[in-house]
């Protein structure tokens, strides 16, 4: 948690804390020096031990910050370069042909999004050089969740994920894909642009699949995960359905409740959270 922690820093919250506050009187000289110090200790330790998944992600996010920002730290241009090159790899790797992150949630798809995104605002804003790569690869993680939104304009929540609203989040982003028709559907709230052009949709390398009637808030839905388990944030819920019909959420799923040890955690990890099928055994059959 510690090193996900050191990318959020030096990426979300410090530099705006940053740039709030260094002309203020109480920022003096040894305050700025003990930062910067503070700055190098946080690269240092995502250069050398770092993780994997979307945590990786964070961290590479927060290096490629530290590149930019601090230029004057004798290995920003070293971690900069390096974390440039793990995300160019990191999409390769992480983000399936189908636009699918391979944690396969949609909780922590747009965690991945949103970091991406991060570091591609930030190039732009010092005009750096983008990889064609990130705008493909980041498209595709947005379309992914105008596809399987249930027809309340809302994800389906599998695995650790959430049914979150789809719109906002593809307005986050939109600016930066001007010829999206579909982004522009989602927006207008169907007045302009154009739906996905199919209506179901199989997602081969995810193994998941959305099945509708069509794009109107009373059509039926259904979604169903017949894949393998994700990188991370897995539920026991192989072969589930989730159903939505004539506006109402007929099958749902337990959610990911709170990350502790609960009860109620170890319920809905486990495949009695889920529309699928279990298999009893009695031992007073052998009575």
């Amino acid at each position: 948690v510690y090193k996900r922690q050191c990318g959020i820093r030096m990426s979300l919250a410090w530099p705006e804390i940053l740039h709030s506050l260094y002309r203020s009187e109480a920022f003096k000289d040894d305050v700025l020096t003990d930062w910067c110090k503070s700055v190098w200790e946080h690269g240092e330790r995502m250069r050398r031990d770092y993780t994997r998944g979307n945590w990786l992600i964070h961290e590479l996010n927060g290096l490629v910050h530290i590149g930019v920002l601090y230029p004057f730290l004798a290995d920003a241009q070293e971690w900069y370069t390096f974390a440039m090159k793990r995300l160019t790899e990191e999409l390769e790797l992480q983000v399936y042909p189908d636009g699918w992150q391979y944690e396969l949630t949609t909780g922590y798809q747009s965690v991945v999004i949103r970091h991406y995104m991060a570091v591609l605002r930030l190039l732009l804003a010092y005009k750096r050089p983008v990889d064609p790569l990130f705008y493909q690869k980041i498209e595709q993680l947005l379309m992914v969740y105008v596809q399987v939104m249930c027809p309340d304009g809302r994800t389906p929540d599998i695995n650790d994920g959430s049914h979150m609203e789809v719109a906002p989040l593809i307005d986050l982003y939109a600016d930066l894909f001007p010829e999206n028709l579909v982004f522009r559907w989602v927006l207008s709230g169907g007045k302009e642009g154009t739906p996905p052009q199919d209506a179901s949709i199989v997602f081969p390398y995810a193994g998941l699949a959305t099945l509708r009637t069509g794009w109107g808030e009373k059509d039926t839905w259904v979604f169903f995960d017949g894949g393998p388990f994700g990188a991370g944030h897995q539920h026991e819920d192989k072969l589930s359905v989730l159903l939505y019909a004539d506006g109402k959420q007929l099958l749902a799923e337990g959610n990911c409740y709170a990350y502790d040890t609960s009860e109620m955690r170890r319920y809905v990890l486990s495949t009695r959270g889920h529309n699928t099928c279990l298999l009893y055994t009695s031992d007073a059959a052998d009575d």
